[in-house]
């Protein structure tokens, strides 16, 4: 038995199934459509981890957003960071 399957950059995957016994052939091709999503993040003090809604199968792209400009800004001195 063989399997074979393609995933592409579209979120649809077709695979196909073929068994080869005893001088008989049967095939199978099928189109599944996959739900993905694409979310917006924006910068944080903490990590954060992004997953799909319910009723996605994942996350086609993730934007993280510019550091907003209120986050502060880091300044090295040579002996200490300030944060201003």
């Amino acid at each position: 038995m063989e399997l074979t399957g393609k995933l592409s950059a579209t979120p649809t995957m077709t695979a196909s199934l073929s068994s080869a016994s005893q001088g008989m052939a049967a095939s199978l091709s099928s189109n599944i459509f996959i739900k993905l999503q694409q979310k917006s993040v924006t910068p944080a003090a903490v990590a954060q981890t992004v997953t799909a809604d319910d009723g996605y199968a994942g996350l086609s792209a993730v934007t993280v957003g510019a550091v907003p400009s209120d986050y502060g800004h880091i300044v090295f001195n040579g002996s200490y960071l300030l944060v201003e």
